[in-house]
């Protein structure tokens, strides 16, 4: 919902949208990272910077490396957002947020079969912690 709202320049609308699905579902990215670009196409650079997972496992990753890759990706590097993320995965490795990630990037982006992979990647450690 907030991605159609923000096509059709409802931002303020977007914004609770997306702070919603994110209080709904506090390990996806993909409201965070849809947040971020929100912002980043306001020039709400404050507020892109601020964005914040709060205690969930993922803050260990969140703000700066959220933040990094909103604005690579706003600046058309997304080559950089997705090393970032790859960097994040890597460094994080027993950290499924991570994996996630990497996962909601690829999928935000129509990149559909890495996005498999990540996720298959992330379902096989899960199966590893909790057999």
């Amino acid at each position: 919902m907030g991605l159609i709202q923000a096509k059709a320049s409802a931002f303020d609308d977007s914004e609770a949208s997306l702070k919603k699905a994110q209080s709904l579902d506090p390990v996806s990215v993909t409201p965070l990272l849809t947040l971020a670009n929100l912002y980043q196409r306001q020039r709400r650079w404050a507020d892109q910077r601020n964005i914040s997972g709060g205690n969930q496992p993922r803050a260990q990753v969140n703000p700066p490396r959220i933040a990094l890759t909103g604005l690579y990706l706003a600046q058309g590097q997304e080559s950089l957002a997705e090393k970032v993320l790859t960097d994040v995965k890597q460094q994080l490795s027993d950290d499924p947020s991570a994996y996630r990630m990497l996962g909601d990037y690829y999928l935000t982006h129509g990149e559909n079969a890495k996005a498999l992979a990540e996720f298959s990647a992330l379902s096989a450690y899960i199966r590893t912690i909790w057999p």
